[in-house]
C-alpha cells in the first residue's frame, strides 16, 4: 500500500473511532508497527486532530499548521 493511500486508510479509521493499536491488530501487524511507518514517512500523531499530517505542519508547541484540508495528509 502506497503511504498516501495508507495515511487516508489510518485517517478514516481513525476517525470512525479505532485506536492505532486497534488498527495494529486489524492489519496484523506488530506493536508500533503503523505509528513507526508513518513517523519514518514524515507523518505525525495530531492529538488536536486525533489524526497522522504531515510532521512540517505540527508547531513547535505541538499545534497544528496548515493552510487547507488537504495538508492533513
Amino acid at each position: 500500500m502506497e503511504i498516501l493511500d495508507l495515511v487516508a486508510y489510518v485517517n478514516k479509521k481513525l476517525s470512525d473511532g479505532f485506536s492505532t493499536s486497534k488498527l495494529e491488530k486489524e492489519m496484523q501487524l506488530g506493536k508500533d508497527t503503523l505509528r513507526k511507518k508513518l513517523n519514518r514517512a514524515g507523518y505525525k500523531f495530531s492529538k488536536d486532530l486525533k489524526q497522522y499530517i504531515k510532521e512540517e505542519l505540527v508547531t513547535l508547541d505541538n499545534t497544528v499548521s496548515y493552510r487547507s484540508e488537504s495538508d492533513v495528509y
